[in-house]
């Protein structure tokens, strides 16, 4: 028996706003931790700021996870279309105000376009696996 889409719909969206915000704050943790390792200087609150990276992750990250979870759903229910480049064209996309913003008066990310992209992209790319099913219509 197949799901009406406006249940799908919900399905997905909801999926992303719950485990979307949390695969990014773990990314971006991951990723704070990682260049303190390159330096050679960890940071001790880093290494135990875990807790406050997830707690963060959902007033940070919550309205990129409603857009990318709506995006695709709308993609695989209307467009008929889930491929793994819904993922990556979309957390590319809805990425773009973090490292394109000259008018803004939020401070520079360090690093590059490319560290600022990866925790939208793992949120994105692991809230579309986990959702394949209903993607799918299943």
């Amino acid at each position: 028996m197949s799901l009406r889409p406006a249940v799908r719909f919900i399905r997905i969206v909801a999926i992303f706003l719950l485990i979307g915000p949390p695969a990014g704050g773990i990314t971006v943790w991951l990723v704070a931790l990682s260049v303190g390792l390159l330096r050679d200087a960890p940071d001790s609150s880093v290494l135990h700021g875990l807790p406050a990276f997830i707690l963060f992750s959902y007033p940070l990250g919550g309205l990129f996870a409603l857009a990318c979870g709506i995006v695709h759903a709308v993609s695989a229910i209307w467009l008929r279309w889930s491929s793994i480049w819904v993922p990556l064209i979309t957390g590319t996309v809805l990425s773009m105000p973090v490292w394109i913003r000259p008018h803004l008066d939020l401070p520079q990310l360090e690093g590059n376009i490319a560290l600022s992209m990866t925790p939208m992209l793992a949120a994105s790319l692991i809230c579309w696996r986990v959702s394949r099913p209903l993607l799918r219509g299943a």
